[in-house]
């Protein structure tokens, strides 16, 4: 790889400029983290750039977040590599013109932070989301990872290739205890892993005042990360109005849009279908007009959690331990369904989702003790984060 050498600076420690490295697309949860990070970043006096996707920056101009915003397009997955030099000597062989400009992008700065959220594990390319930090590291920059999950990685050159990175950053807080114990694994010094819970727990935002509108809502996920078959839903959705015929339904998302076809599909089962994904900062208000969540999104869950209403955790994200990692002493982990894969599951949904209905106070109770607990833990792992980047 070629490229200069980081030149000495003389910087104060009290505004360091950092950029904020973001992966993600339509989702709500990664808008949220970003937001949050972004904002805690600047409130501490550093000096913020963001390195993110398009998508986001509408979401960051709704939050009042005014900072240099910047791309890289690059979608290759760097198939075929084995070490991290290899992945930054095809980076930049085959996409020379965006390998200069983040080597641009990286001038002035003083550490990365790689955004809160979790791509370091199987399903997902996890080469490419070591392209930056591998890069950094490579100049001399700092890394911190912000409230991260991390695993499970059963490929040996992408567990290899995480660890040379996080084995090498300044500072790892993870969001889950399961991810924090394969970070100790991997060789991590305790010295620089902290275990935390995520972003999102330690941030406010709007509730929703009024009664539920809704008795049940169904938060999916559809794409490349969701196993919601549309049959099953609707043969789910029928015994649920079977039961219940004068159930007010609301399908909504926090992942990706809801398909076209699909929302015809559901109108038609007398759901209400808002197929675009939750905006900030009305997270919390959506999942609060209804009496019930159902969701098979980590953000959705915890957003439902948060207005009071009592959320089943339908299925989880590939195999992240980010759901039944977030831990509470003296709590079992929180179940998680399979969701709507097949009549057996949706039969058992359907069961639970009615008696959730007619007895909520109890589990609302237990899930706001949740939440509380993690928005502590949450903050420390920002205090942590922030005390990395001042000394790195």
């Amino acid at each position: 790889m070629r490229g200069s050498v980081r030149p000495f600076r003389s910087w104060l420690r009290s505004s360091p400029h950092v950029l904020l490295k973001v992966s993600g697309g339509f989702s709500s949860g990664d808008k949220a983290l970003c937001v949050a990070a972004a904002r805690r970043l600047q409130a501490a006096g550093c000096r913020v750039s963001i390195l993110c996707p398009k998508p986001f920056r509408d979401t960051l101009h709704r939050a009042g977040v005014h900072t240099p915003l910047l791309s890289l397009d690059v979608t290759d997955a760097f198939d075929g590599t084995a070490t991290l030099d290899e992945v930054l000597e095809q980076f930049e062989n085959l996409h020379r013109y965006e390998y200069h400009e983040t080597l641009k992008s990286f001038e002035d700065v003083d550490v990365v932070a790689i955004a809160p959220g979790g791509r370091l594990l199987d399903g997902y390319k996890v080469t490419r989301h070591l392209l930056i930090p591998a890069l950094a590291q490579k100049l001399g920059i700092p890394v911190v990872y912000l409230h991260q999950s991390v695993g499970p990685l059963t490929s040996p050159a992408h567990r290899d290739m995480v660890q040379q990175t996080l084995v090498r950053a300044a500072l790892c807080v993870t969001r889950d205890d399961i991810s924090f114990a394969f970070l100790r694994e991997l060789g991590v010094p305790e010295s620089r892993a902290f275990p935390a819970r995520d972003l999102s727990f330690a941030e406010t935002y709007p509730a929703n005042s009024h009664p539920p509108a809704f008795d049940l809502g169904i938060n999916l996920r559809i794409g490349f990360n969701g196993h919601t078959e549309p049959d099953v839903l609707k043969l789910f959705l029928k015994e649920y109005i079977r039961r219940k015929p004068d159930a007010r339904l609301l399908a909504y998302t926090t992942s990706n849009p809801i398909p076209a076809p699909l929302a015809d599909e559901l109108r038609l089962l007398a759901c209400t279908v808002e197929p675009d994904c939750v905006e900030y900062p009305d997270y919390v208000r959506a999942a609060g007009r209804c009496a019930v969540n159902l969701s098979d999104s980590f953000h959705g869950v915890i957003f439902s959690m948060m207005a009071g209403r009592p959320a089943l955790a339908l299925q989880p994200d590939f195999g992240s331990w980010k759901l039944h990692g977030t831990l509470v002493p003296g709590q079992p982990s929180m179940e998680t369904l399979p969701g709507f894969v097949d009549a057996p599951s949706a039969r058992d949904i359907l069961d639970r989702a009615l008696s959730l209905g007619e007895n909520p106070g109890s589990v609302s109770e237990k899930q706001l003790r949740f939440v509380e607990y993690c928005r502590k833990r949450a903050e420390d792992g920002w205090q942590q984060a922030e005390r990395a980047i001042r000394n790195a």
